[in-house]
């Protein structure tokens, strides 16, 4: 790959991230925010089913784009086909949205009790303290390239899921957290995606991760 191209595909990268970041805001602001944040049970009066899942996976999409997408900025430098790389680091999140999304239809079916935002959040930040969240936060952080074969596409289909995977794995429980909790809107939900990604991705990264978790522990009992 040309030295030309890889600062572009990281560009792309960093374009898509922010073109998705302006979506979710701007989304934010209108009528389908309940939907595309609370899924099937956001109430929203001229959304059937399974338009209001299709709405909640395509906020969970831009979401993450908006977010998560810029830690794979690293690796385009070391693939033929950056795009190709963000569409395997998007599928990953895209299955565990599916998961998520089934939760979400389910828990909004049952009405979940008040408190659930509460006991989200206090998942997520003892998840951040525990030698898992570390070993997942030094998978995340390693932009090492997988074994190059002689498919430089499907190395860079390759190389996008194992870095999804990482990330879902660093990132996503908090991320499952929110959504599954009801905890805030696309704005609340673009600042911890962005202050995860940056634990993930930043050279201080790991500094952040007691501190946040902190900070999710005083939040879900100041929930309750």
């Amino acid at each position: 790959m040309s030295a030309a191209r890889a600062p572009r595909g990281a560009a792309g990268i960093a374009a898509t991230s922010a073109l998705a970041a302006a979506a979710v805001a701007g989304l934010g602001a209108t009528a389908w925010e309940p939907v595309v944040h609370h899924g099937p049970a956001g109430g929203h009066a001229h959304a059937a089913a399974g338009l209001a899942a299709a709405a909640w996976m395509a906020g969970w999409g831009l979401m993450v784009a908006a977010t998560m997408l810029p830690v794979a900025a690293p690796l385009a430098r070391r693939v033929r086909s950056p795009a190709l790389l963000a569409a395997g680091f998007l599928t990953a999140w895209a299955a565990l949205g599916v998961v998520v999304l089934a939760g979400v239809a389910a828990l909004g079916a049952a009405e979940a009790p008040p408190a659930l935002g509460g006991a989200a959040l206090m998942a997520a930040g003892v998840f951040q303290l525990t030698p898992a969240k570390a070993r997942a936060l030094a998978r995340c952080r390693d932009h090492s390239r997988p074994a190059a074969s002689a498919d430089p596409t499907g190395d860079a289909v390759r190389a996008g899921l194992a870095k999804g995977r990482a990330s879902v794995a660093c990132c996503g429980p908090l991320m499952a957290a929110m959504a599954l909790g009801g905890v805030g809107g696309a704005v609340p939900m673009l600042a911890a995606g962005a202050v995860i990604a940056t634990q993930a991705a930043a050279p201080w990264g790991t500094r952040l991760t007691r501190p946040l978790g902190a900070v999710l522990l005083v939040a879900a009992v100041l929930a309750r």
